[in-house]
């Protein structure tokens, strides 16, 4: 049976060491709810100007304190309840225009989480989707052991988020959930293909198909450490976040695979519009593309194409590590929140590249990924 009352501030004297149990309170408006992200059109899709997960659930820890200025390593001050865990991670799920915590209660329907009365202030940290667990602490942030990106396919946005300023449910209206800003956790790539110059055959059609087009020996598995700055949870976030690659797990994804081919037309206005896009974006693990420290290979590109008028397929490749970006910065890492454009330039005997990078959470296109 779910309990009626409100646990009195004193009696969490006693569950210092201990979870704050959920209680269900007459007054239905004091659920803990969070605001619906951006839906769009596009599911697991790259929204301009924001991150969100989009028809995921994600998961959602909570921080109850009596006071906003609590330092989550030494929580308890003698004698006194200071700061304690009131949500562990549950699942958030989407109920009319919000994303909801939920548990199971004990007559096995869904059971919410409210705002304490009395006062007091949560501070909540989240992590999208749920299906990823991720170990988890209100000292240094959240952690990820060998997490594998998916190899093609059905991509999955990883998403986590900074602690939320802490607050009251006096600073909301009634119906506002709570808003929960997510970052980007993996790096965006994706290939456009251009003519290096304006090759035709002798009856004036294009002379070069692509036929494949590989990403190689790129980190898939790697380790996460959030990293988070010990400190008041009403203080300015700070975390120096970093993931770990596994340098056993190279993979080379095939982006592109027609056994005809696409035919490349010179683009000499370099105008986007106008550009040949073979394979869908690809996320991939936040590394550096030179991977000669750890004995292995660096970061390429290979591509397979045929020559109007040849019997046989060109198979040409060029590694990525240290290409300039078109403000001339050397390109020697994929970092996390980044999304990386590469144009590659196809000749008859040689590759090369041209590529840019933007922060992926400001501005710039919209890149769907598939369902």
């Amino acid at each position: 049976m779910k309990l009626k009352a409100l646990i009195p501030v004193i009696a969490l004297l006693t569950l210092s060491c201990a979870r704050i149990q959920p209680v269900e309170p007459e007054d239905s408006s004091s659920r803990i709810v969070f605001n619906r992200p951006f839906m769009g059109s596009r599911t697991r899709a790259i929204i301009t100007g924001s991150s969100y997960p989009t028809t995921l659930n994600f998961r959602v820890w909570g921080y109850y304190s009596l006071t906003p200025d609590i330092n989550p390593a030494n929580p308890v001050i003698t004698g006194v309840f200071s700061g304690i865990e009131y949500i562990a991670g549950r699942e958030c799920v989407r109920e009319d225009t919000y994303w909801v915590p939920t548990y199971t209660a004990s007559d096995g329907n869904p059971g919410y989480y409210y705002w304490k009365s009395g006062g007091g202030y949560m501070t909540f940290h989240a992590m999208s989707p749920a299906s990823v667990i991720p170990g988890h602490s209100w000292e240094t942030g959240f952690s990820l052991d060998s997490y594998t990106v998916e190899a093609s396919g059905d991509f999955t946005d990883l998403l986590y988020s900074h602690y939320t300023t802490p607050r009251q449910k006096s600073e909301y209206s009634e119906g506002d959930g709570v808003d929960i800003v997510f970052h980007h956790m993996l790096a965006a790539v994706k290939f456009i293909v251009r003519e290096s110059s304006d090759f035709k055959d002798g009856g004036g059609n294009p002379s070069i198909k692509v036929k494949k087009l590989e990403l190689m020996d790129a980190y898939r598995t790697g380790s996460f450490e959030e990293n988070r700055a010990d400190g008041l949870l009403s203080a300015a976030y700070s975390a120096a976040p970093e993931w770990t690659p596994d340098v056993e797990s190279q993979h080379n994804y095939t982006l592109y695979q027609d056994a005809v081919g696409t035919a490349l037309t010179w683009n000499s206005s370099l105008d986007k519009g106008n550009d040949i896009i073979l394979a869908d974006p690809v996320l991939v693990l936040p590394q550096p593309l030179d991977h000669s420290a750890d004995g292995k290979g660096k970061v390429a590109v290979r591509i397979t194409y045929r020559v109007s008028g040849e019997s046989e397929d060109r198979t040409v490749s060029g590694t990525l590590s240290g290409l300039l970006d078109s403000g001339s910065n050397s390109i020697l890492t994929w970092d996390m929140g980044k999304r990386y454009t590469y144009a590659v330039l196809v000749g008859k005997h040689k590759i090369s590249f041209s590529p840019g990078v933007e922060d992926w959470d400001n501005g710039g296109e919209i890149w769907e990924f598939p369902e």
